[in-house]
């Protein structure tokens, strides 16, 4: 492929054909002048729409060139070296990827997590202990940067000093929450990228967050569903997975939660979601798609330095499951007055930490 930048943008805007098709077809033509000639005489299978004005499409694809340079953006194509091997094998790949931040090297191993909005303190918990796992076996966290389970696999990621791409469905330009901003310069900062085929100055629509689901499946080896209801948009990037021919994993869940119907379904096998393999640990997950998982140091009380016996006891009576205050006063034997001590000194050492309505768990 010999055309220039600004060709191959405005390949990608033009309405019609699909991109596999573009892809197919435009590699056989010396410029995208012999290319769009060969639409509008009918020479390919599609004819040139006629809403398809190529010479405003052209100056947009310059003015997008300048917007990339401007706002220090990667536009990565999809003959590039640098585009994802995976992305590549997919039925509909983006022909330009609008990049900010640092792509890994193109064969780099991605699993994505995505799941609900409105996570659980165990969906929490579980999208925190697999993306810490998965990184620490040199593995991207792909997610798309919305609030929940995203953005908790994001933060996992860069949290134990793990890489993270997050996928979204506007231009780079206009993510629209301040939370969202703040994620995304924490990714970059991280070495991670913030990727969208959609150009600059695109704002987010709701059809476009299913369009962009494709790629956050498309750019890994698996996908892995930790919580999500009947509904959820991450049923939508696991169907795009299963379609891919890749992986699919899903948390189980209670079976009277909603937050963990989809999961439980897809588990199952449903006729309308498809079918998933149970995540039960990272480990397993990992050596289900044939990673050699790498041995970890694992943390254990003798290895944590507490100020006083009764709280290194409180902890031996803590787990990653929420306990009540008087819980742990009941199990450890104290009263509730130095149990309340204890713990407020063992959260300024990040040994546990405080939830909501007097419960805790573990923090290491």
């Amino acid at each position: 492929m010999n055309w220039n930048l600004q060709s191959i943008i405005t390949l990608s805007l033009l309405k019609k054909p699909d991109n596999l098709s573009k892809i197919k077809s435009a590699a056989t033509y010396n410029s995208i002048d012999n290319y769009i000639e060969a639409l509008q005489q009918g020479q390919q299978s599609i004819t040139f729409p006629e809403d398809n004005n190529y010479k405003q499409l052209s100056n947009e694809a310059a003015e997008q060139i300048a917007l990339a340079e401007k706002n220090d953006i990667q536009i990565v194509t999809y003959w590039d070296d640098a585009y994802p091997q995976l992305l590549k094998e997919i039925d509909d790949p983006p022909i330009v990827l609008y990049v900010k931040g640092t792509l890994q090297q193109s064969d780099a191993l991605s699993i994505s997590i995505v799941g609900t909005r409105h996570c659980t303190h165990y969906g929490k918990l579980a999208a925190e202990k697999f993306a810490a796992d998965f990184v620490s076996n040199n593995i991207v966290i792909t997610s798309g940067l919305a609030y929940g389970i995203d953005s908790v696999a994001h933060r996992s990621a860069i949290d134990n000093g793990g890489i993270t791409y997050a996928v979204i469905a506007s231009g780079i330009d206009k993510i629209n929450t301040q939370i969202s901003i703040k994620l995304a310069e924490k990714i970059i900062e991280s070495n991670g990228a913030i990727i969208t085929e959609f150009r600059c100055g695109t704002n987010a629509f709701p059809p476009f967050f299913l369009q962009r689901n494709r790629i956050i499946s498309g750019i890994s080896k698996a996908t892995l569903v930790v919580e999500c209801g009947y509904k959820s948009g991450a049923l939508s990037t696991a169907r795009h997975a299963l379609k891919q021919n890749r992986e699919v994993f899903a948390v189980p869940g209670p079976i009277f939660a909603a937050k963990s119907i989809g999961c439980n379904q897809l588990i199952h096998g449903h006729p309308r979601l498809g079918n998933a393999f149970m995540a039960i640990s990272p480990t397993a997950m990992l050596e289900d798609i044939g990673i050699v998982v790498k041995a970890t140091k694992q943390q254990s009380t003798k290895e944590i330095a507490f100020n006083t016996p009764e709280e290194k006891l409180i902890y031996s009576k803590l787990s990653d499951q929420p306990q009540h205050i008087d819980t742990i006063t009941e199990l450890t034997g104290l009263d509730i007055p130095s149990v309340s001590a204890f713990l407020l000194e063992m959260e300024f050492d990040n040994l546990v930490k405080q939830l909501p309505g007097k419960h805790y768990v573990k923090a290491v």
